[in-house]
């Protein structure tokens, strides 16, 4: 089947770096949905930063094609009928599994045969807002820190559980960032008694 990639550079790259990965000779890798063509299976690893994307998925989809989107925090439920999700988020596009959403059967077995045939595993599961792996590892980094604040832990003790480097856009962050949590701070503006502004905090070190 012929398949179509919308993603950055950074993103085809970690793709691609996954050790057993199997390059496909029938993948097209894009820039903007207006470009697929005769497709069966498009991945839009943009979707959540370009949602100008949709009316052109949306007529892909009506002649037939398939649609995977990147959309993490969105559930299928406030997406076109029968748009799948995709786990897409740095730092897990290198790993053998994929976690997916949505999508009829026939669908989800089309893109059970190319993640094959690459090389990768679909993992469907429960259609809820930060799949599970996201969801499992911002729950492991808001407890780091906050059993770092209480003092039940060290800073080396906690540093294991957050020491892979993921990359968020600030608005996600913050849906997942635990309030009480110092890391939460980031992003505020310093100011002193005197009204000085000390300007924006942009790291949290403990």
């Amino acid at each position: 089947m012929k398949v179509a990639w919308i993603a950055r550079d950074e993103q085809k790259q970690e793709w691609h770096s996954f050790p057993g990965h199997t390059a496909s000779t029938l993948e097209t890798w894009l820039t903007h949905a207006t470009s697929l063509t005769d497709q069966t299976l498009c991945f839009d690893l943009c979707f959540e930063d370009e949602p100008n994307h949709l009316t052109s998925l949306e007529n892909f989809q009506q002649q037939g094609g398939i649609v995977v989107v990147a959309a993490t925090l969105n559930t299928c439920k406030e997406l076109p009928e029968g748009f799948i999700r995709i786990n897409a988020w740095t730092g897990f596009l290198d790993k053998p599994c994929v976690e997916l959403a949505g999508g009829t059967s026939s669908a989800q077995e089309q893109v059970n045969l190319f993640l094959k045939e690459i090389g990768r595993t679909a993992e469907w599961v429960k259609d809820q807002v930060g799949f599970i792996t996201p969801r499992v590892i911002a729950s492991i980094i808001n407890e780091a820190y906050l059993a770092l604040q209480e003092g039940v832990s060290t800073k080396e003790a906690a540093a294991r559980f957050v020491s892979r480097q993921a990359w968020l856009l600030d608005s996600d962050f913050r849906k997942l960032a635990g309030k009480s949590a110092p890391i939460a701070l980031l992003g505020y503006e310093v100011i002193t008694d005197e009204d000085e502004n000390l300007g924006p905090i942009e790291e949290v070190i403990e």
